[in-house]
Parts: C-alpha cells; structure tokens; sequence
C-alpha cells in the first residue's frame, strides 16, 4: 500500500546488497563492454596462435582440350586433371609471432580493464548502498525535528495564551519549525536522489523517452512529503 509506505517514510535499500551486486554484474552496460572487448581480445590471440602453425593446402586444378580447327566440337576432347599439395611449413615466422605477441599483450590489457570494470562498480554499489541509508536516516532524524518543533510551536501558543511567553517566543518557535519543514524536505530530496542513484548503478533504473507515459504513483519506497501541521490561533495582545 503506497500511502502506507509514505506514512512511514523510506523504509531501505529495495534490493539488498547481495543481490544488487549480482544485478550491477549482470546488467551494467560498462561491464558487459568490458567483457566483450576482453572476449574480442582472446579471438585475437587464437587467430594470432593459428598463424603460427604449419599450413597444408590441396590443389586440384583441370582443363578440356578441343581440336584446333573445331573448337566447338566437344565430341573429340582431352580432359586432363592434376592434384597436389602444398606444405607451408613454419620455418620463417617472424611478424606472424610479433603479431602473436601483440595480441597476448593486448588480451592481458583488456583482462585488466576489465576487472578494474568489476571493482569498479562494486565500489559504485557499495557506496550508493550507504549514502541510501545516510539519506534515509537523515530523513528520521529531520522528521523527529519537524516534530519536535511542531510541538514547541503549540507550547509555546499555549503559554502565550497563558502569558507565560511572548510574541517573540513564539515567532522564534515558528521559525524553528519553518527551519525543521525546510529540511525534512531537503532530506526528502536527498533520499529521492541516493535512490535514484542506487538504481542507477545497479543498471536497473528505466528512462522514460518523452513519448512515454509516466508512472501515476511514485515508486514504492519514496516518502510522502512532510505536511504542515496546524499554526496555532495567536490572541490579540489587547
């Protein structure tokens, strides 16, 4: 139930660690460049390697001979044929093993890149992971301000009524509360963020093209926004 969820506020990373490793590693689009490039490279090495070997070819070859003054007459020909071998043998081989080298050399560079790809988005992951849950307890901690100023913004109405406070009191107590507001709502947008950004380095966030209908309800996990509380009735100092 979405209004329950906003009523609660952001209740945590959707997808826990473990899993949004698994996720990033299968989906991230860099990473799965990073594979291909290391796959390209291995290819590479095997034509490299290949070249290298000895090479045996089978030659065959054949005509038809027809008579000089008849060259249409096909009824009086000779049919000759031949078929051979021919044997390359690895003797001299020299760019074809620099060739072969290059290519290890260049499989052992993209094998790098990409596991410093894999490290790479795990560190994403992880570090979105925790600034989703800073957000998230920075938003409970602006809540219980927001609540504890409301409350001081009706003690003090309540003692301004009471003359036990004055005007100043509590304009002070109403800014207090504006400041608290301004900040839930800050928190809010930190989270909204951290979430988004979570996603994002999982590689499962959804980009809308600007024909695409938008979702009527925000995902499932966002908070609701903070809202007022009632000001309090000041009497009229005379």
């Amino acid at each position: 139930d979405l209004e329950a969820v906003f009523e609660k506020g952001p209740q945590g990373p959707p997808i826990p660690m473990g899993e949004a490793q698994a996720l990033a590693n299968e989906r991230r689009l860099d990473l799965k460049n990073s594979f291909g490039r290391e796959q390209d490279a291995r290819r590479k090495v095997e034509v490299a390697r290949n070249a290298l070997l000895a090479q045996l070819d089978l030659v065959a070859g054949g005509g038809v001979t027809t008579p000089p003054r008849r060259p249409f007459d096909f009824d009086d020909v000779e049919l000759r044929g031949d078929v051979g071998l021919l044997l390359d043998l690895p003797l001299e081989r020299t760019l074809e093993r620099n060739v072969y080298v290059e290519r290890i050399v260049a499989s052992l560079r993209a094998k790098r890149a990409r596991e410093r790809t894999e490290d790479q988005v795990d560190r994403e992951v992880r570090t979105a992971y925790r600034r989703l849950l800073e957000t998230q307890r920075s938003y409970e901690i602006q809540k219980v301000s927001v609540e504890l100023a409301e409350r001081r913004v009706e003690s003090t109405g309540l003692l301004l009524q009471q003359g036990g406070a004055t005007i100043r009191d509590r304009l002070e107590a109403e800014d207090a509360r504006t400041n608290a507001r301004n900040l839930l709502t800050n928190a809010v947008v930190d989270y909204a963020i951290a979430y988004l950004a979570y996603e994002r380095d999982i590689g499962v966030i959804k980009v809308f093209e600007p024909d695409d209908e938008l979702p009527p309800e925000p995902p499932v996990g966002f908070p609701a926004p903070p809202q007022p509380a009632p000001d309090v009735v000041v009497p009229d100092a005379g």
